[in-house]
């Protein structure tokens, strides 16, 4: 008897190449693997959601260089984004504002 892998790396190694699996394909992987089926399928759809999330947060907060933008917190203050750092916590963007350089997150804008 082969044991079944559940162990969380293992499974993001093999969700990672059939994300776009169909559910049949999904067992035929866990099984020729040894991996729970269960546990393949439910790491699949979480990474499929935890993607479509980061998509859509890009879409939704997404500048681009050149780009007028206004402070939340004051829009009559209007600057142009002239850098675009991202990171894994938040995107910084450097604005040129009143004259001068200020970093800024979406959150802090």
């Amino acid at each position: 008897m082969i044991p079944k892998i559940t162990d969380d790396r293992a499974l993001a190694l093999l969700a990672e190449g059939i994300l776009d699996a169909s559910a049949d394909e999904i067992v035929r992987v866990a099984v020729t693997n040894g991996v729970d089926v269960a546990a393949l399928e439910k790491k699949v759809r979480a990474m499929i959601e935890d993607r479509v999330a980061a998509a859509e947060k890009l879409e939704r907060t997404s500048f681009n260089i050149g780009e007028t933008v206004a402070l939340r917190s004051d829009p009559q203050r209007v600057g142009v984004i002239t850098s675009i750092t991202p990171s894994n916590r938040e995107t910084r963007y450097g604005v040129f504002i009143h004259g001068g350089w200020k970093p800024f997150t979406e959150a802090s804008s």
